[in-house]
């Protein structure tokens, strides 16, 4: 059971970033169906964190921040300080997008500083540039620019180009919000060139990890009906 629950999980990460969430939702439920049945909430815990950030990306608010509320309660309990990051990141977009600005704000501050505790660099990134945003939606263009200009020096840094994208992403919506129309063009045009970048690199991969991730579930699959026959 352990092996199947990782390979659902697996599955469930790569339907993710091909953004079949319908798929996605189907595998990490199946996860955490296994794990609570092996009373492992660590890894229940981790599926339903996952589980709620489908919920936000299919724009089902109230049951992404239910679950999210329910998975921040237990990495606490958990003292895993870590695996917070994401939560406190999927609770800000949530605020955002209802407009509760100043509570998105304190939520990316937290995802910052725990990217920066333990070096995550693409949460550097992405809660650094959202910050920017953030302070020019409530008129703070000075600080905003501030942040930006992190996540953007922190992207370039380690040459990434899905660090950069998350970058550009940000500077496109603060200068629209800004009303420099040129600028926002400027880094819609850079953000479009690496988004057709990544995805002629990513797609073939993505394809192979499904490949693998289903082949290593049947294996898994055989093996316990093996096991169940030697009974």
């Amino acid at each position: 059971k352990v092996g199947i629950g990782y390979c659902y999980y697996n599955l469930g990460f790569v339907y993710m970033r091909q953004e079949n969430f319908d798929k996605a939702l189907e595998n990490f439920e199946a996860t955490a169906k296994i794990r609570r049945s092996l009373n492992d909430e660590e890894g229940k815990t981790k599926a339903l964190g996952r589980i709620a950030e489908i919920y936000l990306h299919k724009g089902e608010n109230q049951k992404a921040l239910t679950i999210f509320r329910e998975v921040e309660k237990a990495y606490s309990n958990f003292d895993d300080q870590r695996s917070l990051i994401s939560i406190r990141m999927g609770l800000a977009e949530l605020y955002k997008r209802n407009k509760d600005l100043e509570k998105a704000l304190y939520e990316r501050k937290h995802a910052l500083e725990l990217s920066e505790k333990f070096d995550d660099v693409m949460g550097i990134v992405t809660n650094a540039s959202e910050m920017g945003v953030l302070y020019a939606l409530l008129g703070n263009f000075s600080e905003g620019k501030k942040f930006l200009e992190y996540g953007g020096n922190t992207a370039k840094k380690f040459n990434s180009s899905e660090l950069k994208l998350t970058n550009y992403k940000s500077y496109a919506e603060f200068f629209e919000i800004r009303k420099d129309y040129t600028n926002a063009y400027k880094y819609a045009k850079l953000l479009k060139q690496h988004q057709d970048s990544i995805y002629k690199k990513e797609k073939s991969t993505a394809i192979s990890e499904v490949e693998a991730a289903y082949q290593l579930n049947k294996k898994e699959r055989e093996k316990e009906l093996v096991q169940k026959d030697l009974e």
